[in-house]
């Protein structure tokens, strides 16, 4: 119950309409000598899983920056803490995605927090830190490349389609 909490609180700072219409409740009554079902529902009574993809996907996004922010207080911490997110402005409309990015690079911030982010839209990678940019490009051997305008040029070159690039 507690993680449901803080992933709703997490919603909040996103959509607060959103995180107010749902509820939290156990399919059945805690036992603790077995697992028990956790699941979020509206004030509808429509589960989490009956909604959008949008909804289903900044719920979830919003769980794991709460349990980031868990481990992060935890008073035993000396680990390094890494998610990785692909693509996660997929089905979040533009003011969401903008807010995710500035959740991400907040928990980026934090001692020993990586997120590593990967993306198609030129407009996410447009809100991060050029000096956080990679492009890894497959080819024989996978490389990876960082920093410098040489690199700014192609990420561009390979995000953006100008109407010469369109056939």
């Amino acid at each position: 119950m507690e993680t449901a909490g803080r992933t709703l609180a997490k919603l909040q700072e996103m959509d607060e309409d959103l995180a107010a219409s749902l509820v939290p409740e156990f399919k059945s009554e805690p036992k603790f000598d077995s697992l028990f079902k956790l699941s979020i529902k509206s004030d509808n009574d429509i589960s989490i899983n009956k909604r959008g993809s949008g909804v289903r996907r900044l719920i979830l996004l919003n769980f794991f920056r709460a349990e980031a922010e868990r481990k992060l207080s935890e008073a035993e911490r000396n680990k390094s803490i890494i998610y990785a997110f692909e693509e996660p402005e997929t089905s979040q409309h533009p003011s969401h995605q903008k807010l995710l990015i500035e959740a991400f690079l907040e928990l980026a911030s934090k001692e020993n927090t990586q997120i590593i982010l990967t993306t198609h839209t030129p407009a996410l990678g447009g809100l991060l830190p050029t000096a956080s940019l990679r492009l890894v490009e497959k080819s024989d051997k996978s490389q990876v490349s960082s920093g410098g305008d040489q690199v700014l040029q192609k990420i561009t070159e390979t995000w953006v389609f100008t109407g010469s690039n369109i056939k």
